[in-house]
């Protein structure tokens, strides 16, 4: 996980040098490799990792070292999250929606990736939202929908182990 992290922070300290040259939105999405709650996406949604994050106990190397450096002033958002919890955004599309997403903690899916191994979220679109907005959302398929005919993903049907994801986004930012 320490190795993740450091990816993370290194992309997003890239992409805050880009941030201070241009006034550009950004889009910052793929396959992470980390699960919500997990270090490499709290400093991804939430600007920074805590100190007492259990993964930050883990660090054989020292990259992570001091805790205070894992941070980034970019707003990024998930769009997943963002839109899902829009109360304004009534219809029964909007409520199945809702109900393939975490309700009780990070709002993203329930999962991205499902395998005989593996059932959890490891994909994300992040996305500036001081400059865009999320207009409309890939839906997610159901657990069910992804094992019954073939017990999982990669099948005949859908040639990668990781779901689709995809967002329309609006430049400038939403007014609810």
């Amino acid at each position: 996980n320490d190795v993740k992290l450091w990816q993370v922070h290194t992309l997003l300290k890239g992409l805050e040098k880009i941030a201070a040259s241009a006034e550009i939105p950004m889009v910052v999405c793929g396959d992470f490799n980390s699960t919500p709650g997990s270090a490499a996406h709290n400093l991804l949604c939430n600007g920074r990792v805590d100190g007492a994050h259990p993964e930050l106990a883990t660090d054989p190397f020292g990259i992570l070292r001091p805790p205070s450096k894992l941070q980034h002033p970019l707003p990024l958002v998930s769009a997943y999250t963002a839109l899902t919890k829009q109360p304004c955004l009534e219809s029964d599309e909007a409520e199945r929606q809702r109900g393939r997403m975490d309700a009780t903690g990070t709002g993203e899916p329930l999962f991205t990736n499902c395998t005989k191994d593996f059932f959890g979220t490891l994909d994300y679109i992040f996305y500036t939202d001081d400059t865009l907005a999320p207009l409309s959302l890939l839906e997610v398929p159901t657990e069910h929908e992804c094992r019954s005919k073939y017990g999982g993903l990669p099948n005949t049907q859908c040639s990668s182990d990781h779901v689709s994801l995809m967002a329309e986004f609006q430049w400038g930012a939403r007014q609810w």
